[in-house]
């Protein structure tokens, strides 16, 4: 699942709190529609977020078929620490910190002029946290996660790129947090996991009191169409999910999912499973074992039949960067839904790869 950072002056807003194992779902009736999908580039592109020793965060565009990297940005501090995306007209978008050093906003790199233009601001957009970018197919609007001014809670937004206004998915519930969302691009379509804030601290609460395990709060996945009218709505899920993805063709949800506080030990483990987005079917397809540790950010991949996920190899060492972080460096792997076979994609020496975003899904 993308990680979550928050820094000293935002300490009082909201954090994404852990999630849980499913149990049951379903769907309601609603269709979604199933036209075909244009034939994907066999090339998967990707665009990453990684820290390395000389400098804190790195931005890269990767192609999985040749393994080459192209180094878009580098950022020392401030540095941009979740997904950055990069659009067909050579523009790079990311969240930085701005001048202030206290909020983090939206900022537009063109890699040709080689020129930064901030935004999104406090004053212009009630903003103090942008983050979790992707980018729709026309270029033209930008979706995010989001914190407002006097709000504790996270929210989808919508930034579009023509007009320079941003707009907010949801009833302005403070209740409800955003923990992730996911684009279906071909369908226009954005998946979004949800849950109450309230229900998450009683939980928490009640196992502290009383010494038991952890309970997930429920959890809601609700598909979207681009303007944030409601297509269709899940039923709830129990479960600690850290990252969700909509198939390019809309049938198929896939789950990452951190197992931790189901163990009494606390040790790290994880799972990714699909659940079909009509009949509620779940599926697991991978966990984490001896080969592949610490699974996160599972992604379908452009064509559906597979998805992306990130893992730590047993031999990973881990490094000291020049900011004093400590980081393990991981691997992207891609694993075939036919086959049922995961294969190396890329790795480096030295680096870790925080996030990524599939750009041609």
């Amino acid at each position: 699942m993308f990680k979550d950072i928050r820094f000293n002056a935002l300490v009082g807003l909201s954090v994404i709190s852990i999630l849980s194992i499913i149990i049951a779902t379903g769907c309601n009736s609603v269709k979604v529609s199933s036209n075909n999908i244009a034939p994907k580039n066999t090339a998967q592109m990707l665009s990453l977020s990684c820290f390395e020793t000389n400098a804190d965060i790195s931005l890269y565009k990767l192609n999985t078929n040749t393994k080459q990297t192209d180094l878009l940005k580098t950022q020392i501090t401030p540095g941009a620490f979740t997904p950055n995306v990069l659009s067909d007209d050579g523009n790079l978008y990311y969240p930085k910190r701005d001048s202030s050093g206290k909020f983090v906003q939206l900022f537009r790199y063109n890699l040709a002029s080689r020129k930064e233009i901030q935004l999104t601001s406090l004053e212009k957009n009630d903003t103090v946290l942008v983050e979790y970018l992707d980018i729709d197919n026309e270029t033209s609007k930008l979706f995010m996660r989001i914190l407002r001014k006097n709000h504790d809670n996270s929210e989808l937004a919508v930034y579009n790129l023509k007009t320079e206004k941003m707009d907010v998915f949801g009833n302005n519930d403070k209740d409800i947090e955003v923990l992730n969302f996911d684009l279906c691009k071909d369908k226009k379509l954005v998946a979004v996991a949800t849950y109450s804030k309230a229900e998450n601290i009683n939980k928490m609460d009640k196992a502290s009191k009383n010494q038991l395990s952890l309970e997930p709060a429920q959890r809601n996945i609700t598909i979207y169409d681009e303007n944030g009218n409601i297509v269709k709505e899940c039923k709830p899920i129990n479960d600690f999910v850290t990252d969700i993805s909509l198939s390019p063709d809309a049938r198929l949800l896939l789950f990452s999912i951190n197992t931790e506080w189901l163990d009494d030990s606390h040790s790290k483990k994880n799972i990714v499973c699909t659940q079909n987005v009509e009949t509620g079917e779940i599926k697991q397809v991978l966990k984490s074992s001896d080969q592949y540790r610490e699974i996160e950010n599972a992604r379908f991949s452009a064509d559906g039949k597979g998805f992306l996920y990130l893992a730590t190899k047993p031999d990973a060492k881990s490094f000291v960067n020049n900011g004093g972080y400590t980081k393990v460096p991981n691997t992207i792997f891609y694993y075939d839904l036919q086959t049922k076979q995961s294969k190396e994609i890329w790795s480096a020496n030295n680096k870790t790869i925080i996030n990524y975003v599939v750009l041609d899904k």
